[in-house]
């Protein structure tokens, strides 16, 4: 006997045979447990950022839209725009999205209502392909909410329901944990604090709960607010805003849901400095993977007007802060359309905002926003429409793809011709099949795909296909599949080196 190996039967007792999904290389390859009992190679996927793919598209040339806002259905990759039409109809137009080269192909514009209808917000439902629900203010003094249904290119409405007087500028936020489950939120038209009001719908009825106050300070009313549900949490949600008046303070509140009943947390600052004095964006997300965790993007008050982020995590509805960063490499922001997280990726985001030197001279941009834990960092900003695509405040809308491909679409009113434009990017991600409870074992040999082979558990000794380890050091599976000591996230820790060629893999639940 030379070493620690020589005292063990390979796996020390702890060999199990599994069906492999996918190829596992070699011996030594650390892999995870499927949902369906097979084992799998730590694989890590990276996609480069691409804004805008492809050329820009017309949505609409004929009749000029105000108010624009865009959602994409969850799983069909097709782009509802809504907007406010000619003789202020309330409209919609569909198109399907190739997400390859980047071309919308939109069908005919429709009207939805022939009521006075100004400043719609939409969501696809995370939970129903097609499906999409959308608010907007009647005639300015009746809040409405609707359902809106899409076949091909075709959109389709129906269940048109009275939700408020008096407030006009409602936010949608849809619960990806709970089926057909939504909040509504908007100062009130009257005192301006923040209302909120749970929404449920089966068929084409809907069931809206009573208005929750949530805030006693009052609110920026038409793009001061924003509401956003957490991605990993069903029944919690969360609003950002600007307060109405000096010294115009950011501020944040956590909530819940159950049914359509609304419970508001305790309102925060989360900005003891102005914001802007305007209401030109305060846009929250939550993270795409990780609970509790999010960043609220906002306008920096001043002459240099940048875009500004910071980040929280939640216990309950409490907020911990980290520190407000502000990215000055961009040019003037004029407005924040949206902030949005990658469905299914950790701490990735995309701010997309306008840039320019007036309201009517504005191009849209997007810079990714990344976290480690409450701390932003600010990636590189990339215009995504030129000369000749200029914006005006409160003409467009963005949305994230509600899968893991991390592409979304802007649409946008271009104020030198009015037509409606529009652009698809992809934004930069990596994403792994590693979790931090799937890691099963290690490989005592190569195994082909969908055949059987002999896997080290947790709670045994790997040794083979091992080397160069140091006795004693800690070993972590990284997100690549790769062996080593960094722990860094999203590495997940697996045992102990016994000898340079042998890990203890320490059994965790």
């Amino acid at each position: 006997m030379t070493n620690l190996s020589d005292l063990f039967p390979a796996g020390a007792g702890k060999q199990v045979s599994f069906v492999a999904d996918g190829a596992v290389g070699a011996a030594g390859k650390p892999v995870v447990l499927t949902a369906a009992g097979k084992v799998a190679p730590i694989v890590e996927t990276s996609v480069s950022e691409d804004i805008p793919i492809g050329a820009i598209s017309e949505a609409e040339g004929t009749v000029e839209l105000h108010n624009i806002q865009t959602a994409i259905d969850v799983s069909s990759d097709k782009v509802v725009l809504v907007a406010r039409g000619a003789s202020n109809y309330f409209n919609a137009i569909v198109g399907d999205i190739n997400t390859s080269t980047g071309a919308i192909t939109w069908g005919t514009l429709t009207v939805l209502n022939s009521l006075n209808s100004q400043y719609p917000d939409i969501v696809s439902d995370p939970n129903a392909t097609g499906k999409f629900v959308v608010t907007f203010s009647s005639g300015g003094t009746q809040s409405k909410i609707a359902l809106i249904t899409v076949t091909g290119t075709t959109p389709a409405y129906a269940g048109e329901l009275n939700i408020g007087s008096g407030t006009k500028y409602f936010k949608l936020a849809a619960d990806p944990n709970t089926s057909q489950a939504f909040v509504a939120g908007a100062p009130d038209g009257s005192t301006r604090y923040v209302n909120c009001v749970g929404i449920t719908y089966s068929g084409t009825t809907f069931t809206v709960g009573s208005q929750q106050a949530m805030s006693s300070t009052t609110v920026e009313e038409r793009s001061g607010f924003s509401i956003a549900f957490d991605q990993k949490t069903a029944g919690k949600f969360a609003c950002a805003y600007e307060q109405y008046a000096a010294p115009y303070y950011g501020y944040f509140v956590a909530g819940t849901i159950t049914g359509t009943t609304v419970t508001a947390g305790t309102e925060e600052v989360f900005l003891s400095a102005a914001i802007n004095t305007a209401g030109q964006g305060v846009r929250i997300a939550f993270d795409g993977d990780t609970a509790d965790k999010l960043v609220i993007a906002y306008k920096k008050d001043g002459a240099t007007a940048d875009i500004s982020a910071i980040g929280a995590t939640l216990s309950g509805t409490d907020a911990t802060w980290g520190t407000a960063v502000d990215d000055t490499a961009g040019a003037v922001v004029r407005y924040i359309y949206n902030i949005m997280s990658i469905p299914g990726i950790a701490d990735s985001y995309y701010a997309v905002h306008t840039e320019g030197s007036s309201s009517v001279n504005a191009t849209p941009h997007a810079v990714k926003i990344t976290t480690t834990g409450t701390a932003v960092t600010f990636g590189t900003i990339v215009e995504i429409a030129g000369t000749g695509y200029q914006t005006s405040t409160e003409q467009g809308g963005v949305d994230m793809n509600r899968n893991d491909t991390g592409g979304f679409v802007l649409c946008w009113r271009e104020s030198a011709t009015n037509d409606s434009e529009s652009a698809y990017s992809q934004g930069a991600y990596s994403s792994t099949n590693l979790t931090a409870t799937n890691f099963i074992g290690i490989s005592d040999a190569a195994i082909l795909d969908t055949a059987s082979g002999n896997v080290t558990i947790k709670g045994g000794i790997a040794v083979n296909g091992l080397t160069s380890l140091t006795i004693g050091s800690d070993y972590y599976v990284q997100a690549d599949g790769t062996i080593s000591t960094t722990s860094t996230s999203p590495a997940v820790k697996i045992g102990k080196a016994m000898s340079a060629t042998s890990i203890n893999l320490e059994y965790q639940s």
